[in-house]
C-alpha cells in the first residue's frame, strides 16, 4: 500500500512539474507574440532582413515576418552582434550571424570571426566555417547575404583582401581575390560584386564591380565614397545605397546607368535632429528602409523612427 502511495505521490508531481513548465512556456509564449505583434514598439527594432523583422530583447533576438515568428536566444560571443551582421533566410528558418575580427598589435583576433547560423524552428546552432571544413586563418573584416550565399570579406596576416563565396544549399565555398589592398565593404550586384576600395594612386575610394574570377569589370569614382557602415546594392543592380560622413551619418544613392549621386540624408544632416543613422537597407527594386535614432526628447528619452522612402522621388527631383 505504501509502495502504490508513493508511486501515485509520484505521479502527481511529475504532472504537476508538466503543468508548471507548459504554464511558464506558454506563458512567455504570449509574451513574445505579444511583443511582436505590437510594431509600435519600435525601440526594440534591432534590423531588417529580407522583409523580416528582428527585434532584440535583452539577450534574446525575436523574429518576425509574414509567415514566422521565432525567438533565439544568444550567447556570451553573439550578444554585440551588430544589426547589419544579422541575415534571415529567404524561407526565414535560419539566421545568419556574422563575428567580425581585426588584426591587432599581437594579431590575437587571428581566427576569431566566424560565422554561426541558428535553425530558428529548434535554436540550434553551428559554425558555418567548421560545417564547411574552412579554416579563416586571418580576419573577418565584413558579411553580406543574398538567395542562400554568403559573401565574406577576408584579410589575411600579410594583409591582403579576398572574398570567400559560399553557397549555403550546397555546402560549398570558393575564394576570390581582389584587385586591391585596401577594401572595406562589399556586396552581391547581380551575378557580381560591388567592392568599396581604395585606389592608393588617386588616394580615394573607388566603386568597384568584379566578377567572379576577381577581374575588374567596372571602375566609379563616386564623390561621396568613403568608409562605410551601410554598403547595399539593389537586387537589379540599378543602385548602391551607401552611408558617408561622421556622426549622424549620411545616407547616398549612387545610380550606375545614370552616373549620379543622389542624397536621401545629407552627411551630419540635423533634419528631425536625427542622432544616427542605424540600419538602411531594400525593400525592393524601388524603396529603402531607414532606421534612424533621433536625439532626446524633452523628456530625456530616446526616440527612434522606421521609414521607408521610394528612390525614384529622389531621382526625378535632379
Amino acid at each position: 500500500m505504501k509502495r502504490l502511495l508513493v508511486f501515485l505521490f509520484l505521479i502527481i508531481i511529475f504532472l504537476f512539474l508538466i503543468f508548471i513548465n507548459n504554464y511558464f512556456c506558454n506563458k512567455d509564449t504570449a509574451k513574445t507574440n505579444n511583443f511582436l505583434n505590437n510594431d509600435q514598439d519600435i525601440n526594440n527594432l534591432y534590423t531588417i532582413s529580407n522583409n523580416g523583422k528582428i527585434y532584440k530583447n535583452g539577450r534574446n533576438l525575436l523574429i518576425k515576418d509574414d509567415n514566422t515568428v521565432g525567438e533565439i536566444e544568444l550567447n556570451e560571443e553573439l550578444k554585440n552582434v551588430s544589426p547589419i551582421d544579422i541575415f534571415l533566410s529567404e524561407d526565414a528558418n535560419y539566421l545568419y550571424l556574422a563575428i567580425r575580427s581585426y588584426r591587432n598589435e599581437n594579431k590575437s583576433n587571428l581566427d576569431k570571426g566566424k560565422v554561426v547560423v541558428y535553425d530558428i524552428n529548434t535554436n540550434q546552432s553551428f559554425d558555418l566555417f567548421k560545417k564547411l571544413s574552412y579554416t579563416l586563418n586571418g580576419f573577418l573584416h565584413w558579411a553580406t547575404y543574398k538567395d542562400n550565399k554568403m559573401l565574406i570579406l577576408r584579410e589575411d596576416i600579410n594583409e591582403n583582401k579576398s572574398l570567400i563565396y559560399i553557397d549555403l544549399l550546397n555546402n560549398s565555398y570558393s575564394i576570390i581575390n581582389l584587385p586591391y589592398k585596401y577594401v572595406t565593404s562589399v556586396d552581391f550586384i547581380g551575378d557580381n560584386f560591388s567592392c568599396n576600395c581604395y585606389d592608393e594612386l588617386l588616394k580615394k575610394n573607388i566603386l568597384t564591380v568584379i566578377n567572379s574570377n576577381g577581374n575588374i569589370l567596372k571602375r566609379v569614382n563616386v564623390k561621396n565614397l568613403g568608409t562605410t557602415y551601410i554598403f547595399k546594392a539593389s537586387d537589379n543592380g540599378n543602385n548602391i545605397l551607401f552611408s558617408t560622413g561622421n556622426t549622424p551619418q549620411g545616407l547616398i544613392l549612387y545610380n550606375f546607368e545614370l552616373d549620379k549621386e543622389y542624397t536621401i540624408i545629407p552627411p551630419e544632416s540635423k533634419k528631425d535632429e536625427l542622432e544616427f543613422l542605424i540600419y538602411s537597407a531594400w525593400k525592393n527594386n524601388d524603396t529603402i528602409y531607414i532606421y534612424e535614432m533621433l536625439s532626446k526628447d524633452v523628456k530625456n528619452e530616446r526616440k527612434y523612427n522606421l521609414r521607408e522612402e521610394n528612390i525614384n522621388l529622389y531621382i526625378q527631383d535632379e
